[in-house]
């Protein structure tokens, strides 16, 4: 089963507005700025999933599962959604499907995963 299959919301409810990259760690994450259509609308920050996959060493699959089971809402773009990001530059021609992740809560998560990782290795160096 493809791991983009499950139900995720379309993001029709958010107007794509700009992007910058954000310093995590050591290597920059593109954050996606997008604005609620409501009546009174507010900016929201995402992360683009795979990045944050790749720059964790963990499989996007994975990770996913992760995120929803702390109940983060990974939001499932459309076509023309990507077709969009593509047009701005942000996505390469060719790219069909892409989750994006709330960038506070994400955030959390890589913090999260650091902190294990370092845990680990501080384990391993005690039993030597």
């Amino acid at each position: 089963m493809n791991h983009l299959s499950l139900d995720l919301p379309c993001v029709d409810y958010l107007k794509y507005t700009t992007f910058y990259n954000t310093y995590v760690g050591d290597s920059y994450l593109v954050t996606l700025v997008y604005k609620t259509c409501a009546a009174s609308p507010t900016y929201q920050q995402y992360f683009v999933g795979y990045q944050v996959a790749k720059y964790l060493g963990k499989k996007s699959s994975r990770m996913y599962t992760c995120l929803r089971n702390r109940n983060v809402q990974l939001i499932n773009l459309s076509e023309n959604r990507i077709r969009e990001l593509i047009s701005h530059g942000i996505f390469k021609k060719g790219a069909s499907l892409a989750v994006i992740i709330p960038a506070d809560e994400c955030l959390l998560y890589i913090q999260s995963c650091e902190t294990q990782e370092i845990d680990k290795y501080a384990k391993l160096l005690m039993s030597l």
